[in-house]
């Protein structure tokens, strides 16, 4: 009997938190209701420079439409044609730049973007004149190739190139100093984006035992830079800035063998030492074997065996219910019939 309310209070228990788990992924699942933020517009409504690059619409939610945000000249009509950035994901602001200039004098009205829910928004903004801008991004230096290791052993070397840039000094203000760049190889930007204040980034070449994950492959290359008001969008911005393109070569043979923090050149004592495999080299390559072959632990274990089938359904959390009160029903009644007996 009291094995009986033990199953009655574990079933119980497991229903709840079945109930629960269901919940909190419905949760995770709802769609974000439209609500601004604080402050709702960069920058605010008045007058900005005629080449402002960036403005940002702090409004957010499942159902936004970024594309819907319009920027008019009220005296003529005219709509300024917009770049938007990338947005990652629901929470996200909603950030966009002119693609043409602004003209000074002129007053523009900013709609803001639809959302449910959200009543319509304007911004309205008179145009000052231009303030300070770079006249480029600057310069572009390559060096290296260089080899390093953070782990032990061969397999683990990685090779890069290092760019370095110097930016014109203008990108030292605001609103030029809250910019990114990115290398771009033969035309085709990369992902090593960093801020202007970063000056350097690195390119890797798929060399040695590692391979694979390089962006910059051997040979002779043309590299270049741009800085905008971000570095991934649907146009190009207005306030986009290049830095002229250079050659380069690179050679995985010419990589120097440098520490992986301060470049310093190693000593052959210490390359000795980055090379040396302590297990890890041959327990990837078992581990990708392995798992090609469709096995476990590299290939060096047995699969395990399956889990043992449960003939018994798992109860879904409409019938868990029941089952509790059935429970408690034979129990009640198992307590009926020794009273009758007794």
């Amino acid at each position: 009997m009291r094995a009986i309310a033990w199953g009655c209070l574990l079933l119980g228990c497991g229903v709840v938190a079945f109930a629960t788990r269901a919940r909190a992924e419905s949760a995770v699942d709802a769609p974000l209701a439209c609500a601004y933020g604080s402050p709702d517009v960069t920058p605010p409504a008045g007058t900005i420079p005629a080449n402002w690059p960036l403005f940002t619409i702090d409004l957010h939610g499942s159902a936004l439409v970024p594309e819907s945000t319009t920027m008019t000249r009220s005296s003529d009509g005219h709509v300024v044609p917009l770049a938007f950035a990338t947005r990652f994901g629901p929470s996200a602001p909603v950030r966009f730049a002119p693609r043409e200039a602004l003209v000074v004098g002129e007053t523009y009205v900013v709609d803001h973007p639809s959302c449910p829910g959200v009543a319509p928004r304007t911004t309205t903004y008179l145009v000052a004149a231009s303030i300070a801008a770079p006249a480029s991004l600057g310069t572009l230096t390559v060096s290296g190739p260089f080899a390093t290791n953070e782990r032990q052993g061969v397999c683990h070397r990685e090779v890069f190139v290092v760019i370095t840039l110097t930016p014109d000094p203008a990108f030292g203000a605001e609103p030029w100093s809250s910019f990114d760049w990115v290398p771009s190889v033969d035309g085709v930007a990369t992902r090593a984006a960093a801020s202007v204040g970063t000056r350097t980034t690195r390119l890797y070449l798929p060399c040695g035992e590692q391979g694979g994950l390089g962006t910059l492959g051997e040979g002779t290359h043309a590299i270049a830079a741009s800085a905008g008001p971000w570095t991934v969008g649907s146009a190009r911005a207005l306030a986009t800035f290049d830095a002229a393109p250079i050659a380069f070569t690179a050679r995985c043979a010419d990589a120097v063998r440098v520490d992986a923090t301060t470049l310093a050149p190693l000593s052959p004592g210490e390359a000795t030492y980055w090379d040396t495999d302590v297990g890890t080299c041959a327990m990837d390559a078992g581990h990708v074997a392995g798992m090609d072959a469709g096995l476990v632990d590299g290939g060096r274990g047995e699969p395990p065996a399956p889990a043992p089938s449960c003939a018994c359904a798992t109860p879904r959390a409409s019938s868990g219910w029941a089952g509790v009160l059935a429970l408690a029903w034979i129990a009640t009644r198992r307590r009926a019939l020794r009273r009758a007996g007794s």
